[in-house]
């Protein structure tokens, strides 16, 4: 009988979570977006460095972008966190990224 009602409960959240997302695919690249800004944004601490380093010398980028990486990574973190947690939802404006360059990848193009 618990086994039932538990069952239930899972399907009722399921179908709340899902309904929205089975009319668009917006909100499974909002939750791909999340995951992929977690998993990669160790990558800002070399984007930074390479970003500072074009305007100063090695050891100011290397000190520098690892400060500045380490901020932005906290905040590629949570922008992940975000949007992971928020996917069925439209927001910000139709699933739009809440930190832009969207990803990590983004930001390297700049520099290629």
């Amino acid at each position: 009988m618990k086994t039932t009602k538990r069952f239930q409960a899972f399907l009722i959240l399921a179908v709340l979570v899902l309904t929205p997302s089975a009319q668009a695919r917006e909100p499974f690249a909002k939750l791909g977006r999340g995951f992929t800004n977690i998993a990669t944004s160790p990558a800002e601490i070399a984007v930074r460095m390479i970003e500072i380093g074009q305007d100063h010398d090695y050891l100011t980028a290397a000190f520098g972008g690892l400060f500045k990486g380490a901020a932005y990574m906290v905040g590629r973190i949570g922008s992940g966190v975000y949007d992971i947690l928020t996917f069925p939802a439209p927001v910000p404006a139709q699933y739009g990224p809440l930190m832009k360059p969207e990803t990590v990848f983004d930001s390297l193009k700049e520099f290629l």
